[in-house]
């Protein structure tokens, strides 16, 4: 049989083509089976821990607990919102207090697929409360008052406007009076959104004190009233000299003495604005009276004496005579003392030593044995001396 030289050339070539296609072939598979054979072990998962799974807390109030063990990421899911909220950062997570009650929190490894629950306990804030009920202002006055309970966070708000203004600091509320009238102070717990009203009254401007006199002058003795005609009702008085004049108040009527001469200032005291108002008072010496006598005439008969009493002066007296050959007179303790002489007449003039006033006093003398109308009872008799 005869073979074309150039068909045997071809089958050689195919039959080598086929021969290194097999061996590639061959050498893949093995190349794979030997990746398969060297894959990497997976990495072992670490336990999921929390450094706790219960936690109570305050509505308003946030806590934090830690992973303390973990594969890296994480997430947090609230199984009542309205009872607490969850957040987690890197390795910390936040449980917020809604409102009073209890709910379960899970955490979840989403690496490993565990998850944990977290037990929450939410308790309510203490009721807020303060020391006083109410607050009473006059006009301009800054008064405090104190909260307690609460959460500490407050907001505060005030209406009307216009009759106080209210700040806090802490847990204490100042309050000042800027008009007059009723408002009412809400305070508001920032966490808990419970709220305390406290009713406030600011009384109107009390107006400055006044009195109905400025400037009083006594003699040394006497006594004045001055009264206080506006205020707050509440009043102090005061002498700046007492040697010279006291002050005393009863009610709005104040009483001033003079004790010496000389002059002294007076001061009323608003206690509850501190305006004052002021009364001059000038002190002089008593006026003394025109020198009076009980008599100023008299009859008597030789030999015998007559009593005249001085009944206004000032008390230091001295008697003289005109005709001492018919009588004569002294004085003693405010009582003129006339001795009669001899028949006739005579006038007894009394000095007033301080104040050089006089009085005169009639005297008529008779003869011993003249009989001199008396009065006895209703009857006029005549005596014998």
């Amino acid at each position: 049989m005869f073979i074309r030289p150039e068909i045997t050339t071809n089958k050689i070539t195919m039959q080598k083509f086929c021969l290194l296609l097999l061996g590639t072939l061959l050498l893949c598979l093995s190349a794979c089976g030997d990746k398969k054979g060297k894959e990497p072990t997976p990495p072992t998962l670490k336990d999921f821990v929390l450094s706790t799974t219960a936690v109570q807390v305050q509505e308003g109030a946030s806590k934090t607990l830690n992973i303390t063990q973990g594969n890296g990421q994480y997430a947090v899911q609230s199984g009542d919102v309205a009872i607490a909220t969850a957040e987690i950062a890197a390795e910390v997570i936040t449980i917020k207090g809604v409102k009073p009650g209890s709910c379960v929190i899970t955490a979840t490894d989403v690496k490993a697929k565990k998850d944990i629950a977290i037990q929450v306990q939410v308790t309510a804030l203490p009721e807020i409360s303060a020391d006083v009920t109410s607050v009473a202002l006059a006009s301009g006055e800054t008064k405090s008052f104190t909260l307690s309970g609460g959460s500490g966070e407050w907001e505060v708000s005030v209406s009307p406007d216009g009759v106080v203004t209210v700040t806090i600091q802490g847990n204490i509320v100042q309050v000042k009076a800027i008009g007059s009238g009723k408002a009412v102070i809400t305070i508001k717990d920032k966490k808990s959104g419970k709220t305390l009203s406290i009713p406030v009254e600011a009384a109107a401007p009390i107006a400055d004190v006044a009195v109905d006199k400025d400037a009083v002058s006594l003699d040394k003795g006497k006594t004045a009233t001055v009264n206080i005609t506006a205020g707050s009702g509440t009043y102090e008085v005061m002498s700046d000299h007492p040697e010279v004049a006291t002050a005393t108040l009863k009610g709005t009527v104040i009483t001033l003495t003079a004790q010496s001469p000389g002059t002294a200032v007076v001061t009323v005291s608003d206690t509850q604005t501190n305006k004052k108002a002021t009364i001059q008072v000038t002190v002089k010496e008593a006026a003394t009276p025109d020198i009076a006598l009980d008599k100023t005439s008299v009859s008597i008969n030789q030999g015998q004496n007559a009593n005249v009493k001085v009944v206004a002066g000032s008390g230091d007296y001295s008697a003289a005579v005109d005709n001492p050959s018919c009588a004569t007179a002294s004085v003693a303790e405010g009582v003129v003392t006339i001795k009669a002489i001899a028949k006739g007449s005579a006038v007894v003039t009394v000095t007033d030593n301080k104040t050089k006033k006089t009085a005169t006093i009639q005297v008529t003398v008779s003869d011993a044995g003249t009989s001199i109308p008396i009065v006895i009872g209703e009857e006029l008799t005549s005596r014998r001396e």
